[in-house]
């Protein structure tokens, strides 16, 4: 009975994974932590926002009294979108150590306070 050939693949050495460390500029401490999930959740309001946006839309011709809902919905549409981009350029700034980090921290926090006050009853 004849065995199975050898495989023929080149064996690449890797190391073990016990040794793997993530690069130098690579660190997640709690401000990225508390700064991703205020990036997560302003992504998923203006999502959110933006597909109600559009569902409001398609439907404005059978349903008019959806036409005096457009505009506060396209102004809290943008708002969460700018608060998205303030949010996206502070977690890089703190996750890749930038200089520019603190300031982007600075508006960012900023930018939930005004949200807050402009919602705020």
């Amino acid at each position: 009975m004849m065995g199975l050939p050898a495989p023929r693949f080149k064996v690449i050495y890797t190391r073990p994974l016990s040794t793997w460390s993530p690069p130098h500029w690579f660190s997640m401490q709690p401000i990225a932590v508390i700064t991703g999930i205020f990036l997560g959740s302003s992504f998923a309001i203006a999502s959110g926002l933006a597909v109600v946006l559009f569902i409001y839309w398609l439907l404005v011709d059978d349903y008019p009294r959806l036409q005096a809902e457009m505009p506060v919905l396209l102004e809290s549409c943008g708002i969460f979108a700018v608060l998205t981009v303030i949010c996206a350029f502070s977690f890089l700034g703190v996750l890749k150590m930038r200089p520019w980090r603190w300031f982007a921290q600075t508006a960012m926090w900023a930018a939930i306070l005004c949200v807050g006050y402009f919602y705020w009853p």
